[in-house]
């Protein structure tokens, strides 16, 4: 139900006092987790698309964790988690400039001073900042609407289950090219258990 609003000119002003609650995602896959898990819907494409209606543009506390609320969206603005935002162009989903393993109000307010400054230069809306759920070895220039495959760890391989391989486990992401099978999976959480990793 988003409605894209008419371009107004912003600037991004980076908030000093940030709240720091005892919700906390000490890993980035841990908050994306949470997402998939309770808020599927919200991630879209490669990204976490959080919809926040009858808040102003700015800093916000919800559920006892700090955000900064833009255009209707809501953006992770923690002083102590890491997150990996994004600058992306919304014409064609490409990405502009990737902000990893950052802290959360770091990497949102960078990104932010750059996406103020695009779509100032273009006086449209053109560009977004967004946390993907993607890692770095992601190719982000493939095409994303219409995967021709299974891709369960998000990280661009097929992950298909396939027959065991004769190594006396079952491998259910099949063989991801990167070295890494699943072992000890848990069916009802969705879970793989790997004691390299």
């Amino acid at each position: 139900m988003y409605r894209p609003l008419p371009y107004s000119r912003s600037y991004h002003t980076p908030w000093g006092s940030i709240y720091v609650g005892t919700t906390r995602y000490s890993r980035p896959w841990d908050y994306y987790s949470y997402v998939r898990r309770s808020y599927p819907s919200y991630m879209y494409l490669n990204w976490v698309y959080w919809p926040t209606s009858g808040y102003s543009n700015g800093y916000h506390v919800f559920d006892n964790y700090p955000y900064y609320v833009y255009n209707g969206y809501r953006y992770r603005y923690s002083s102590a988690d890491l997150c990996n935002y994004q600058l992306v162009d919304s014409y064609n989903h490409q990405v502009q400039r990737t902000y990893w393993n950052q802290l959360c109000n770091s990497g949102y307010d960078q990104c932010s001073i750059e996406r103020d400054r695009l779509n100032d230069r273009e006086y449209d809306n053109r560009f977004f900042c967004a946390e993907t759920f993607r890692d770095q070895t992601w190719d982000y220039s493939r095409p994303t609407y219409d995967y021709q495959y299974t891709d369960y760890n998000n990280d661009g391989y097929d992950d298909t289950p396939s027959p065991d391989t004769g190594s006396g486990s079952y491998d259910p992401y099949g063989n991801n090219d990167d070295g890494q099978e699943c072992y000890d999976y848990d069916y009802q959480n969705d879970i793989c258990y790997d004691t390299q990793y």
